[in-house]
């Protein structure tokens, strides 16, 4: 409604799956400009569906959590050594490189310079 009053250009949701996106399509007519979900190396296989299908859609990924992944830490290290890079900055470009746009959270004026 909000939409179609045009109160807003478009809507956005949160840990859609795509059956969640679909009911919301077929209930408004409307699909969603954007979907954010946690994503990261740790989690990528079980959130390989959505994310093929949101692309394919046009809907664009917003990933949350993307330097969180505890999983692959070791290797993370390894490979930003490798890279002259820190391992922040390795797990965002990693996401980047999946076709999803990032929203790193920063605890501290040294990870916002990173």
């Amino acid at each position: 409604d909000a939409k179609a009053a045009g109160k807003v250009r478009n809507i956005g949701v949160s840990n859609y799956e795509v059956d969640m996106i679909k009911g919301l399509v077929d209930a408004t007519g409307v699909a969603p400009a954007v979907n954010q979900i946690g994503f990261n190396p740790g989690n990528a296989r079980s959130r390989r569906t959505i994310v093929k299908y949101c692309l394919e859609s046009g809907i664009a990924i917003t990933a949350y959590g993307s330097v969180r992944d505890q999983t692959t830490k070791d290797k993370v290290s390894k490979l930003a050594k490798l890279h002259n890079a820190t391992g922040a900055q390795l797990l965002l470009r990693w996401a980047l490189d999946q076709g999803v746009s990032v929203i790193p959270g920063a605890t501290s004026e040294e990870h916002i310079s990173e």
